[in-house]
């Protein structure tokens, strides 16, 4: 046999080796990373809570922003979601980057004032979705679902409608194992 045909034949059996470990994941759990990325202060800040809470993450394009808003206002009716699930906001920045660092933490300061159960955190270089791998959220918003044991539960890459918030936070205390 020739040296073509081997290599051939040896790169086809590693990409069916590479597509049958793809196919056995299927759409299992997928791991994830602690990453760094900045709080509304301008402090670099670790992501937290994962691995010792349920949470839930909503990674948003920063001219996005607000878009949300709802759903924070549903959860807020529910104290007790509060108390067993986090709820996380990550501004994606880099989409926005003719947006001065100080307007954005600004912003989100108030943010923070405004609704004190939810941590808010800015990547301004597109950290998560390296890490995590996940699309990309260019003019978008992704909501993530984040099991105790710190693997993705759930990706949703749209917003609910305002009258499908009820629901959508039902289904979360459900897939969470409320």
């Amino acid at each position: 046999m020739s040296t073509c045909k081997t290599r051939g034949i040896l790169l086809i059996i590693f990409i069916l080796l590479f597509c049958f470990s793809a196919v056995s994941e299927g759409t299992g759990l997928k791991e994830i990373y602690t990453i760094q990325l900045t709080d509304p202060h301008g402090n670099s800040a670790w992501l937290p809570y994962i691995g010792e809470y349920p949470a839930v993450i909503v990674y948003e394009d920063f001219r996005n922003a607000g878009s949300t808003k709802e759903l924070y206002m549903k959860s807020l009716e529910k104290p007790e979601f509060h108390n067993k699930i986090k709820l996380i906001y990550i501004s994606n920045t880099a989409p926005a980057w003719y947006i001065p660092s100080p307007l954005v933490n600004l912003y989100f300061k108030r943010r923070e004032a405004q609704y004190k159960n939810i941590v808010f955190l800015i990547d301004s270089d597109r950290s998560l979705p390296r890490k995590w791998r996940i699309a990309d959220t260019d003019g978008k918003t992704v909501i993530l679902l984040i099991g105790r044991d710190g693997k993705i539960i759930d990706i949703t890459y749209k917003i609910p409608a305002k009258n499908e918030f009820e629901q959508f936070v039902e289904s979360v205390e459900k897939m969470l194992d409320f």
